[in-house]
């Protein structure tokens, strides 16, 4: 098992917009989901130009799942009995930047905002990593519209946690791709290490067809999970 803490490189956090993030919390609790914000109960904080409650806890394996329920719920496509109306993700890496030039130079993921900055002791604090300031930029994936926010922290302890895909708290994240050589050469340029067989992808039959994936470690020990296959059939 790979213990992180929510400010150590290659921490993962689902980040969850609820309507009832006190009945969600209790769910939680109930199943032995640990509290990691400060106070061990939600926390009213900043959010955009509103204000939302929030509360960070951990799974069994190790990632952290952020529950937020704003003072307005944003548009959704979610029905009305649903609890959870959307969800992104948050990566730790050790420099924003850095991982910038990766997802969004390399990979072409679409950048939703520029690196900014925070030094909020609540919000650190309801994030589980008192004292910290931290930098936040947000991606957004292409096609799925997922959006993906890349955090670094500092002022606080930090240390790299690096395990195997196998490992319980490791994180994967599968993109497509149009040509899965050029990808995985560009990751190569920027520290990242191809754990496949051989280092190469490889080709896997599908029904009907077949397919290329290589998996490659990034800096931050998340693993990419490229897949090039044919266009699909109009």
């Amino acid at each position: 098992p790979l213990e992180r803490r929510v400010q150590d490189s290659g921490a993962a956090t689902l980040i969850v917009v609820v309507r009832d993030i006190d009945a969600t919390l209790a769910r939680l609790e109930g199943l032995g989901a640990p509290v990691v914000t400060r106070g061990g109960a939600p926390v009213t904080l900043p959010f955009g130009e509103q204000k939302a409650r929030m509360v960070v806890v951990r799974d069994p394996d190790g990632h952290f799942v952020e529950l937020v329920q704003p003072e307005r719920m944003p548009a959704t496509a979610a029905p009305a009995t649903s609890n959870v109306v959307d969800v992104r993700v948050r990566l730790t890496v050790e420099d924003v930047e850095k991982s910038l030039r990766l997802y969004r130079d390399a990979l072409g993921l679409e950048a939703v905002d520029e690196p900014a900055s925070r030094d909020d002791p609540a919000v650190a604090a309801a994030l589980g990593a008192p004292g910290a300031a931290y930098r936040i930029a947000t991606l957004r994936v292409p096609t799925s519209g997922l959006l993906l926010e890349l955090a670094d922290f500092k002022g606080v302890d930090r240390r790299p946690v690096r395990g195997d895909i196998e490992d319980p708290g490791s994180t994967r994240m599968q993109l497509q791709v149009r040509d899965i050589d050029a990808a995985v050469a560009a990751l190569e340029d920027l520290g990242g290490t191809v754990v496949s067989t051989d280092g190469k992808p490889l080709e896997l039959p599908v029904p009907g067809s077949a397919i290329e994936v290589a998996i490659v470690r990034d800096p931050d020990n998340l693993f990419l999970v490229l897949i090039e296959s044919p266009p699909r059939p109009r």
